[in-house]
């Protein structure tokens, strides 16, 4: 009798055993189970994150290209406005009294002789045909001074003493006050002027008036 309560008893003892291992063998299991799945989270996380950061930095680098790329663009498009900028040359027309003359500005792409001959023909101050052989300006004597040479167009010998005078002002002045100078030294075919009223000498110039 005390031998089958002793295996009973043994028995429980022996069962209950076996369940509290595998309780544990169970609980061990799902910890690690857990673990691993923490595990692979953090390291999915960790690769999004650095995907995250090279996707930024390449946002960034991208970004950073293209403002070098419009900066250049501007700084091209502000060389090119530079290149093709207008300036202006002053010129003199004679008034319909055959008296005064007449300051006018005109926008140019430079400031050259022929563009100020050519404005002058169009107001009827030159005769047409009237161009430029040659121009520079150089110091004479420490002064200033455009030495130009105009073509056997340039006299018009119908012209009467009154417009012939007002015609080389307006020359005169025009130059002078576009390039900046004190003086002209003018020739006709490498020769001093010589019109119908006016002869101008070797060492003569014109000025301001």
């Amino acid at each position: 009798m005390i031998n089958r309560k002793l295996f009973k008893v043994l028995l429980y003892v022996g069962i209950l055993s076996i369940s509290t291992m595998g309780l544990s063998a169970c609980t061990s299991s799902k910890e690690s189970s857990s673990k691993n799945e923490q595990t692979q989270n953090q390291e999915s996380t960790n690769k999004d994150s650095k995907k995250d950061e090279e996707k930024s930095s390449s946002d960034i680098d991208t970004s950073s290209a293209t403002k070098k790329e419009d900066n250049a663009y501007k700084e091209n498009k502000e060389d090119t406005k530079s290149i093709s900028k207008k300036t202006s040359i002053i010129y003199y027309t004679i008034d319909k009294n055959a008296e005064n003359l007449i300051e006018k500005r005109m926008s140019v792409d430079e400031v050259s002789v022929g563009n100020i001959t050519r404005a002058m023909i169009k107001e009827g101050v030159l005769q047409k045909g009237t161009d430029v052989n040659k121009a520079k300006v150089k110091d004479i004597d420490g002064i200033r001074t455009l030495v130009v040479d105009m073509n056997s167009k340039f006299i018009n010998p119908n012209q009467g003493s009154g417009t012939e005078s007002l015609m080389l002002r307006a020359f005169a002045n025009s130059m002078i006050k576009s390039f900046h100078v004190k003086q002209v030294k003018l020739t006709v075919d490498g020769e001093p002027y010589s019109g119908g009223h006016i002869i101008l000498n070797d060492n003569q110039f014109l000025t301001y008036k």
